[in-house]
């Protein structure tokens, strides 16, 4: 319809904070006058903590603290708000198309201002409070703290950005720890060294820190193993193993995620095997899945 609008871009890319945009325009019968968009420079700011995990009991009680230390030299407005998150598939932060059985605790999460004013080269304060409903089920519950901060002064760059700061709540009780590998693939076909791709969701109702490790064998034919050839299994002989380290951040409760690794050197050519096993607990429990591929 005819009038004025203002168009906003927010752009997320793997951190805390996002980039911003803004744009004015209007419709008229005849044509659109639109003006130049107004882009924000990074805000120079400091959250802590940059990420909260918390165990509580059903019932309980809690405060939680948010320091924004403002290196500017001007004022920064910090407007909070709660809002629903996950994980996409390479870990970044998303408030947006949130799965239908995400397990969310927004409404558990209260905060005492709607605003605040950091003077430069100070800190302020954001204060939550959370209260862990009865007969809650044992788990994780998510949330996230978004800290919507600009500079007071709107008329200069920069114009503002979003801090969120994901949190992490586990209800104490008997959770269920489970995951799987719904994907698992090699790529052995550049010139370079392979390199492997572990896509693993979380089954269970907690979030996980996945590790674990790729064993890659190579085959040996009837006629390099002679008589051993017998031997049940002796076919697929060991010539690497690629640790894979602590993954953060949390792999939450239906989500996946895409764990690359890769090797530092090639392989000399053949067919090849590889075996991943993921693991998350302490209990020794893992996934594993298996890939042959070949190497020219």
């Amino acid at each position: 319809p005819h009038g004025s609008y203002t168009a906003e871009a927010i752009v997320d890319y793997g951190s805390i904070t996002s980039a911003v945009a803004r744009i004015s325009f209007n419709v008229g019968r005849k044509r659109v006058n639109v003006a130049e968009f107004k882009s924000t420079m990074p805000l120079d700011i400091e959250v802590m903590p940059g990420s909260l995990a918390v165990k509580m009991p059903p019932r309980a009680f809690r405060t939680l603290i948010f320091q924004v230390r403002n290196f500017e030299n001007r004022p920064l407005k910090v407007v909070p708000s709660i809002l629903p998150f996950h994980h996409t598939i390479d870990g970044e932060i998303s408030t947006s198309r949130i799965p239908s059985d995400a397990r969310l605790c927004v409404n558990w999460i209260d905060i005492a201002s709607d605003t605040i004013v950091v003077p430069p080269m100070r800190t302020g304060k954001v204060k939550a409070t959370i209260k862990i409903p009865e007969n809650t089920d044992p788990g994780g519950y998510y949330a996230c703290l978004n800290l919507r901060v600009s500079a007071e002064d709107t008329s200069a760059k920069p114009l503002a950005l979003n801090a969120r700061v994901p949190l992490y709540m586990t209800v104490l009780g008997q959770s269920e720890k489970s995951a799987v590998v719904t994907k698992f693939l090699v790529d052995a076909g550049s010139a370079g060294p392979p390199s492997f791709f572990v896509y693993l969701k979380n089954t269970g109702d907690i979030h996980l820190v996945p590790q674990g490790i790729i064993k890659i064998y190579r085959y040996r034919s009837p006629e390099e193993l002679g008589e051993v050839k017998l031997i049940p299994g002796r076919e697929w002989e060991p010539v690497k193993a690629l640790k894979v380290d602590k993954t953060y951040p949390f792999l939450l409760p239906g989500d996946t995620r895409k764990i690359e690794a890769g090797l530092d050197e090639k392989l000399p050519p053949g067919k090849y095997m590889a075996e991943v096993n993921m693991g998350w607990g302490e209990k020794g429990e893992f996934a594993s899945a298996k890939k042959i591929f070949f190497v020219k």
